[in-house]
């Protein structure tokens, strides 16, 4: 541990050069390199401010003492450190002096001379008084914090170039500043200091920003599609076409897909918008009720086509069967109804929580540098059990639409029931909801996969059955031709349905009914303009 990125803090009362002892497996210079630059610390012994001290004489006077009865008695050596020494016999003896007065003044029979190590209150008088202690010494201002720890300055070295420390910086302990000596001392083998530390970062794990805009671009332009041709469908209500194609539901499909297109954009937004927790779980919710609701208005406007056709041709009797409009919307709204309960008591008594997921911390070694990432998610405690429940229903019902798909693939009726069309937009969101449902679900820790891959499903989904749906329609419309045929496939019809013929008679009676309305709605035009035509003839023949 040395180099560029490291820089060893060490004790500063070690002898000169004390790395060179070979007293251990390491090198003279391996222990060089290793304590190259070292940083030290140690009491500063002396006070060069040259102050007037406890005994009434400055720094220098005292040193200037102290050296010349170290000379005078010639067999003593001045220790570096005897500033301390002095000091300390100042705190000792200012302590007991004030702890004798305070027995004297207060009529304690106890003194100095009665004092035993057993003795813990003249010990916590003791204690207190150093604690109290404050003066002028030699090593600066002296004093001590709660625990008799001294409060002092303490001189910050370094080892130069040439092996010998040198002081940088004086620490005030007390004011906590540090005094440089010199600015710009402290050096380091790197460009700069090094950390003290690996750099801890904190990651919130979100939606990139980029793939979430290009999300909501993509669905803003599905939205516009969808909302077009809800409005060519209202507006060529009354045309043949959009008649024979059960136009309600149709319409019924398209707010479902604009449901769907506004879920995938509520279902991307995360906590990387800066957005409070309470705000994030409605969201969560809205994700959740639209998601649910947009698709049962969509599948369930599929579904609803594909089963008047499967009961027309599915049945045996010449009994007439008129299965209108209402009916199918009556089925849709079971389906929505199913929703809203199921929803409705997921959201009251199984709220939102926010737990936070924490994922493998990251550690970069080269650059000191420790990720730690985390994601907010919102779920209930019981979320498990309700997705089970709308997976069940949702599954179900897109099992049953799929085998109604099946059993419908040989009718071939354009304008009526669209049944090829819609069977492939049933198979569409069962294959793509069987591959991306279970791969969201093992790649949910990948925020930005999951989401791209769960808005992918519901668009393209979304999408296919729009176009599937409308846009045979609107080519007949432009084309100006309307073809009501029944073509079957086969000569022996469709496997487990009824008999070609009456099936065939079931759908003529459908058309009929049409034809007829759409007949009577002419007379009743005629007879109008008749009527009109008749008033302008006479209105001459009065006027003579």
């Amino acid at each position: 541990m040395y180099g560029s990125r490291y820089v060893w803090m060490l004790i500063g009362w070690y002898n000169e050069k004390w790395w060179e002892v070979e007293d251990t497996n390491c090198t003279i210079d391996e222990l060089s390199n290793a304590v190259a630059l070292y940083v030290s610390t140690q009491g500063y012994a002396f006070d060069r401010s040259n102050g007037i001290t406890i005994n009434q004489k400055n720094t220098l006077q005292t040193e200037w003492e102290y050296l010349n009865y170290i000379r005078n008695m010639g067999n003593l050596r001045a220790l570096e450190d005897w500033p301390f020494t002095y000091d300390s016999i100042w705190a000792i003896a200012l302590a007991l002096h004030n702890s004798s007065e305070y027995f004297i003044s207060n009529n304690m029979s106890k003194r100095l001379e009665h004092f035993t190590y057993e003795d813990d209150e003249m010990r916590s008088v003791y204690l207190g008084f150093m604690q109290k202690t404050n003066f002028r010494g030699l090593s600066g201002e002296v004093l001590f914090d709660q625990y008799q720890d001294r409060i002092g300055l303490m001189k910050i070295e370094q080892l130069a170039y040439d092996g010998y420390e040198k002081m940088i910086a004086v620490y005030d302990q007390k004011s906590k500043e540090i005094h440089w000596v010199e600015k710009d001392k402290l050096v380091f083998t790197g460009l700069s200091a090094p950390l003290d530390g690996a750099e801890v970062i904190f990651e919130n794990v979100v939606i990139s920003k980029a793939l979430f805009y290009s999300v909501v671009a993509v669905t803003c332009a599905g939205i516009i599609v969808a909302v077009a041709f809800l409005v060519v469908s209202i507006y060529f209500r009354n045309s043949r076409v959009m008649k024979l194609s059960s136009p309600n539901i149709n319409n019924v499909i398209s707010v479902g897909a604009v449901i769907c297109y506004v879920a995938v954009i509520i279902l991307g937004v995360d906590m990387g918008i800066d957005i409070s927790t309470t705000t994030f779980g409605r969201f969560c919710l809205a994700s959740a009720w639209l998601l649910s609701l947009g698709f049962s208005l969509v599948f369930g406007g599929l579904f609803a086509k594909s089963w008047r056709v499967y009961k027309v041709f599915a049945n045996r009797s010449k009994k007439k069967i008129v299965i209108k409009d209402k009916h199918l919307l009556a089925l849709i709204a079971g389906l929505i109804v199913i929703d809203i309960i199921t929803l409705s008591v997921w959201t009251i008594l199984d709220p939102m929580e926010f737990p936070e997921v924490n994922y493998p911390v990251q550690k970069f070694a080269d650059i000191d540098t420790v990720i730690y990432r985390k994601r907010i998610t919102c779920r209930s405690p019981n979320q498990f059990y309700y997705q089970a429940a709308i997976y069940i229903c949702k599954g179900m019902l897109l099992l049953y639409g799929t085998i109604i798909a099946y059993e419908s693939r040989k009718i071939t009726v354009p304008v009526l029931n669209d049944s090829k069309n819609v069977g492939l937009s049933i198979y569409n969101i069962v294959v793509f909801s069987a591959i991306g449902i279970p791969v969201t679900i093992v790649i949910q820790n990948d925020v930005n996969a999951a989401f791209a891959i769960e808005s992918a499903l519901i668009i393209v989904n979304t999408t296919a059955t729009m176009l599937l749906v409308f846009v045979p329609k609107f080519v007949l419309l432009k084309q100006g031709e309307v073809q009501i045929s029944v073509a079957l496939q086969g000569q022996s019809g469709m496997s487990g349905l009824g008999s070609t013929a009456t099936a065939t008679q079931n759908v003529d009676r459908n058309v009929i009914q049409i034809l007829r309305k759409e007949l009577k709605e002419a007379k009743d035009r005629e007879e109008n303009l008749q009527k009109e035509n008749d008033q302008l003839k006479k209105k001459p023949e009065e006027k003579f």
